[in-house]
């Protein structure tokens, strides 16, 4: 896809915030509140404590930090694809995307940026880097941290439209639409303080801890890199089973035309 498509795609999503700006007000104001409220928990958790299951003052601040840096990511990239495919598959009005001359899969994904989730993530973003810079880490570190950044958004993309897709096969599956955010709100806690058959299912089957928790463990030099390397095979694998089910997807699909 080109760039002059993807600034296309900007420009129209910036048109759409300021049609609908109170709307965009809305999302911005509330996602800082939530943001707030986080990093003001974190205070009362470590009134009383200096270190909590190994996790400093700090080390829970970034992680709160870290969690809503990938969250907003996914929400300005990806969240408005997937907030209306489920209906319109069921409904028939994906045609559109047939009739352009790019793969169907990358421009439904990429055709929105959802631009008040951006002003989040900038947010977040500064308040990431004040705190990180109560402490020094080293360059490796800092590659690191910002590739599972990145790898978190396309894990949560990837996990979101395996759920979105099922619509393709049944009808009412809006209700499964809220699962991947259930995984995520577990994964915004240190890992540790949960029981070890969790810890197993959302590090090797569902990796939404390493997701989430991995890139504060590098900054803490304190992770494991058998799970990391499970992570990298795991997103691969589960990239190429998105876009085959979303092949497999299509050759069901009705359209209403």
């Amino acid at each position: 896809m080109s760039k002059k498509l993807y600034k296309v795609f900007i420009s129209h999503s910036l048109q759409e915030t300021l049609i609908y700006r109170s709307t965009s007000v809305f999302i911005v104001v509330f996602g800082i509140l939530f943001f707030v409220i986080e990093l003001v928990s974190g205070m009362v958790y470590f009134e009383y404590t200096d270190s909590l299951l190994g996790w400093t003052k700090y080390d829970y601040y970034m992680l709160i930090c870290t969690s809503y840096i990938i969250q907003c990511g996914y929400q300005m990239l990806f969240s408005s694809a997937h907030e209306s495919l489920c209906e319109k598959i069921i409904e028939g009005e994906l045609d559109y995307i047939f009739v352009r001359p790019v793969n169907s899969f990358f421009y439904y994904i990429f055709y929105r940026v959802d631009l008040p989730s951006a002003i989040n993530l900038t947010i977040a973003i500064i308040v990431q880097v004040i705190i990180m810079s109560k402490k020094s880490y080293s360059i490796l570190q800092m590659i690191g941290f910002v590739l599972f950044i990145l790898l978190g958004i396309w894990f949560l993309f990837l996990l979101n439209q395996i759920v979105v897709m099922v619509s393709f096969w049944k009808e009412k599956s809006s209700k499964l639409m809220g699962m991947p955010e259930y995984f995520v709100d577990a994964s915004t806690r240190p890992k540790d303080m949960y029981p070890n058959a969790i810890k197993y299912l959302l590090i090797w089957i569902i990796p939404i801890f390493t997701t989430i928790n991995g890139p504060v463990d590098i900054l803490k030099n304190d992770y494991n890199m058998v799970a990391f390397l499970w992570y990298f095979i795991y997103l691969v694998v589960f990239s190429f089973i998105t876009y085959w089910l979303w092949l497999k997807g299509l050759k069901r699909y009705l359209s209403a035309n």
